[in-house]
């Protein structure tokens, strides 16, 4: 039987967790590379890792993916949030 996470352990996004310090880690999986963690940046907010996360997944995956948040507020987002990252962000897209 799988083990369940208190409910304040993880932020409530797919592929983002919350850093000791607090800010919020984004990455996705890449299916061309066999599946291998691709780092999107670190981020003030859940919020703004979530959207990250969107971004890149709708970038390489198509409308057709699960998001966290509607595909109509992940396609209006003026500046993909990857780009206000820290200067340690690795672009992948």
């Amino acid at each position: 039987r799988p083990k369940k996470r208190a409910a304040s352990a993880a932020p409530p996004y797919i592929s983002v967790r919350a850093r000791p310090w607090g800010r919020f880690a984004a990455e996705i999986r890449d299916s061309t590379r066999g599946g291998a963690r691709v780092w999107l940046g670190t981020f003030g907010s859940a919020e703004e890792a979530a959207m990250a996360y969107d971004q890149a997944a709708l970038y390489s995956r198509g409308a057709a993916t699960t998001l966290n948040f509607p595909l109509e507020r992940v396609q209006e987002e003026e500046e993909p949030a990857a780009a206000r990252a820290p200067r340690h962000y690795i672009p992948i897209l």
